[in-house]
């Protein structure tokens, strides 16, 4: 499968039930490190992640996939916020303790904000996305390095995703876009920098992509329609097949924090900037897939995001409102 197949495998039943990409009248994401348009950074005034050599508060080489999105939301006149942060976690947990300078939101704080903030400027077809679980995992393998552990708070954190769209729903949001994970153990930080903790990186992406696919399905039963995106399927494809991408890496970071950096040139053929990050165009590239599912209109250059990424490609770029 490649990104774009297995996408519509996923979002099939989703894209029936839903109806065509113009229905929506808003959107709203919720996530982690990989939705962030930079809300950490600003948070943290300008400090985290370090930029350069992160775009802007990123934690990638440009902008998020998210972005294009409220974007093209916000272009047409509809209401559009990302909520997402670097940091964030789907189970609450307490960064002050871990030497954090302040309590980055995880999910139920993303959707209480939301609550304070948004709740009435839904309109009539909102859609939101969900993308967590990464850092859930990371966090216990750093605490309790045991599968059973990780395991436990894999299947605890895909919970608190499927709890987090019923909390949504309360607010009136009855379509979702839910985001599985990579195989974790695949990406740099375990292939190059922890082979020792592939097995354990495995064990929780495995729970917790299993554990999310019963539990959509238990959500789908009552009337909700929630598209799984299959990101499993798809960086497996990227990782195997880099070239039909126009990426020539996707083995090893451009960047190692505090040790090494390629050079710009790199930065854009290279799939991960960090060793669990993407690179700008596969978040590109992850835009245009997702934009044919829920954006007011196609995005304006989806053929050439299929082909290889862009060269340039001017936006708005969006965080919390």
């Amino acid at each position: 499968l490649g990104l774009t197949a297995g996408l519509v495998l996923t979002c099939a039943a989703f894209e029936a039930a839903a109806g065509t990409v113009n229905r929506y009248s808003s959107l709203w994401v919720f996530g982690d490190s990989l939705s962030d348009p930079g809300n950490l950074y600003a948070a943290t005034g300008d400090k985290i992640p370090e930029s350069p050599p992160y775009f802007e508060g990123r934690r990638s080489n440009g902008p998020v996939w998210a972005e294009y999105l409220t974007a093209d939301f916000d272009a047409r006149g509809l209401a559009a916020a990302n909520f997402a942060y670097a940091l964030a976690n789907a189970l609450p947990n307490d960064d002050i303790a871990q030497g954090l300078p302040f309590q980055v939101p995880d999910l139920p704080d993303q959707i209480a904000e939301f609550a304070l903030t948004s709740r009435d400027r839904l309109g009539t077809a909102p859609i939101a996305s969900l993308w967590f679980g990464s850092n859930d995992i990371f966090q216990q393998m750093a605490v309790n390095p045991d599968p059973v552990a990780v395991a436990t708070t894999a299947a605890r954190a895909a919970n608190a995703v499927a709890e987090g769209v019923t909390a949504l729903a309360g607010f009136g949001i009855e379509d979702f876009l839910v985001f599985n994970l990579p195989a974790l153990e695949k990406t740099p930080q375990f292939t190059l920098l922890r082979p020792e903790a592939a097995p354990l990186a495995k064990i929780g992406s495995d729970t917790f992509n299993a554990t999310l696919a019963d539990r959509i399905a238990e959500l789908s039963a009552t009337g909700l329609r929630v598209g799984t995106l299959d990101m499993h399927a798809a960086f497996d494809d990227l990782i195997a097949h880099p070239r039909k991408y126009g990426l020539t890496n996707a083995t090893d970071p451009c960047l190692i924090p505090g040790v090494s950096i390629c050079t710009p040139e790199q930065a854009k053929e290279w799939a991960f900037f960090d060793p669990v990050h993407p690179n700008a165009v596969v978040h590109s590239e992850i835009a245009g897939l997702v934009g044919t599912k829920i954006a007011p209109v196609p995005l304006p250059l989806p053929v050439l995001l299929l082909v290889g990424g862009i060269a340039s490609l001017g936006f708005a770029a969006r965080r919390r409102t």
